[in-house]
């Protein structure tokens, strides 16, 4: 538990100092320039999964797009390798946070053995993460 903390304000810390970084700078992301900014057109978003970002990771991803080239697209690599397309050498990749509050586990019988289905697999079920 200790080290998920520790990724967490570590990732917090990280964002902490970009945003005073862009306020430096006078780049605020939620203060809308008459250039452009981040827009509902151009927010954060993965275009394998169509999903707007939100939140925190909302926030990180439009600070590394204004401090970029602005593209408002971001996926996973292995997101990248399945269409094909190369990331150009040293490209670094970005942190997002990613809450997972369920788990899957094998459904079991009275007795305590795992059911299974058709193809000899144990069937799962979803439960809230402890």
């Amino acid at each position: 538990m200790k080290k998920r903390q520790d990724k967490t304000l570590s990732y917090i810390d990280k964002i902490s100092k970009d945003i005073i970084e862009a306020l430096e700078n006078g780049t605020a992301p939620w203060i809308k320039p008459w250039s452009g900014s981040v827009t509902h057109d151009n927010a954060p978003f993965n275009p394998i999964t169509g999903k707007q970002y939100e939140g925190i990771n909302f926030l990180n991803l439009s600070l590394q797009s204004m401090a970029m080239n602005g593209d408002p697209r971001w996926m996973t690599f292995k997101q990248a390798q399945s269409l094909k397309a190369q990331v150009k050498k040293g490209e670094k990749g970005t942190s997002i946070q990613y809450w997972k509050f369920t788990k899957q586990i094998d459904k079991l019988d009275d007795d305590g053995k795992k059911i299974l289905d058709a193809n000899n697999k144990p069937i799962k079920v979803t439960q809230i993460a402890s």
